[in-house]
């Protein structure tokens, strides 16, 4: 077994040794466990975990940060620099 990880967690990482195009690394591995656990509750028990995740400041503010990445995947991306060029001739037009 690998070194720091659960048997549930090797198993999943074995089981995806299959499908050669994906392997799992140690974080999407455990992950995967804890979605697997979560998918197994009732619920009203799945309710009750995100609350208190979402009771958490900083959990929160990674969900909300995550989500918000999600759904912003498909936009068109630029350039930091470009961004802030932009954004100082617009400065220095007002």
């Amino acid at each position: 077994m690998v070194t720091g990880t659960t048997s549930l967690e090797y198993n999943v990482y074995i089981g995806n040794l299959a499908n050669k195009d994906y392997q799992m690394n140690k974080t999407e591995s455990r992950a995967e466990v804890f979605l697997m656990a979560l998918q197994a509750l009732s619920k009203a028990e799945r309710k009750a975990v995100v609350n208190r995740l979402l009771e958490d400041p900083k959990m929160r503010e990674d969900i909300l940060d995550l989500a918000l990445i999600r759904q912003r995947q498909g936009e068109p991306s630029r350039p930091f620099r470009e961004y802030l060029a932009e954004r100082k001739q617009r400065i220095l037009k007002d």
